[in-house]
């Protein structure tokens, strides 16, 4: 949320249909008691100065869309590559068309094309068991209901979690409470190398059957369409960048939903690298006739800041995960009972599970990357200057 609150974009995310969430709710799966609660909004509003939001993936996508419009950015669609020439920083189109750019950015998401031609070994994605359910439930039909046990439910303010021996179900409000996102977490039955599949509702159905009877009830008004997801991790990578080529989000570190931090990752990434070659630009330090022969420096300078960073998120995902789908017995128990205790005000806190280590979180959340950024640039800029 802070570099949306830096481009001014948080009052368009709103009239876009943005959901202020004010708690992170933990649920156990078979009865729906609360196992936890996690403040959001207003307690990281008075720890960092900044909300909590939910929105949708594409009402997010449009306000950034319409916002690179305005700023004269010239969006080709419908291009496919067919190959990247890291050397003279030239893309090759499928129709032959080459399009030459002082810097490509690889935004190209898991199955990057870009990564490939930076790296000299393909990385390549690996399936990690799982798979994921999406769907969105209108919150009319959950109201016709009429069941009062879904009240809680309905009053919106949380996302919720129900935590199930190796499941997870995740509700929350989007487009102005009007619309549940739902997810759900389950074993992977697709055949390896089918990543995506339209959803069967009764197979969804089925695997909450023996869960919290709320969201079964909710669950039960899912009548369109679905779509199942497997779950993919990809190993660290060596490198980000080559020449004046360079990798942002999923194409250079994806993650698992678990800490939900993917997209917020992405932006920051797109966010530091504007702002370093915001900088070069605009540098008087720099003579404009050799700023070209900076870029690789600078884009070196944004992996430095961005690889440690994003790699603890995608671990912290990857340890959460374990901690939602613990099987019932002494380990999820203790689990519930170091959950249910944490002081959310004590910020030297260091529960074992990062969605409970209040320390972890206040570097995950309070953390100000574009100012980072422009303090290494200019640390950098005057070492050359001394030189």
């Amino acid at each position: 949320m802070r570099v949306m609150y830096d481009y001014g974009l948080v009052e368009k995310l709103e009239e876009a249909g943005a959901v202020k969430v004010e708690a992170h709710i933990l649920h156990r799966y078979s009865d729906g008691e609360i196992i936890a609660t996690r403040p959001a909004s207003n307690w990281s509003m008075k720890s960092f100065g900044l909300p909590w939001y939910a929105i949708h993936r594409a009402d997010y996508h449009q306000v950034l869309f319409e916002e690179a419009i305005r700023l004269g950015v010239d969006m080709r669609l419908h291009c496919n590559i067919s190959s990247i020439d890291c050397g003279s920083s030239t893309v090759v189109l499928d129709t032959g068309e080459q399009i030459c750019a002082d810097v490509i950015v690889g935004a190209d998401g898991l199955w990057s094309i870009t990564r490939g031609q930076i790296l000299e070994d393909q990385a390549s994605p690996t399936e990690t068991g799982d798979l994921a359910y999406r769907a969105v439930i209108p919150r009319s039909q959950v109201e016709g209901l009429n069941d009062p046990c879904l009240e809680p439910l309905l009053a919106g303010g949380a996302s919720r979690f129900w935590l199930g021996p190796g499941g997870l179900c995740v509700l929350y409000y989007v487009r102005k409470e009007s619309l549940f996102n739902v997810a759900l977490v389950r074993p992977d039955e697709l055949l390896p190398g089918v990543y995506t599949s339209h959803g069967d509702i009764q197979e969804l159905r089925d695997t909450v059957k023996d869960w919290d009877p709320r969201l079964k009830a909710i669950i039960s008004c899912i009548d369109g369409e679905v779509s199942k997801w497997k779950l993919l991790q990809m190993s660290e990578l060596k490198s980000w960048t080559r020449g004046c080529t360079v990798l942002v989000g999923d194409s250079c570190h994806p993650t698992l939903p678990y800490l939900a931090q993917g997209a917020a990752m992405a932006v920051e990434d797109g966010a530091v690298l504007g702002a370093l070659l915001g900088h070069l630009v605009k540098s008087p330090v720099i003579d404009p006739t050799t700023r070209h022969s900076h870029v690789p420096a600078v884009l070196s300078l944004y992996e430095s800041l961005r690889k440690s960073r994003t790699t603890r998120s995608v671990q912290a995902a990857a340890q959460i995960k374990t901690m939602y789908q613990l099987k019932d017995g002494a380990e999820s128990e203790a689990r519930d009972r170091t959950l249910g205790g944490i002081d959310w005000c004590e910020w030297s806190g260091k529960c074992e599970w990062k969605w409970g280590n209040v320390q972890f979180l206040r570097e995950l959340w309070g953390f100000d990357s574009v100012a980072e950024a422009n303090d290494v640039f200019h640390n950098w800029v005057g070492s050359m200057d001394r030189e």
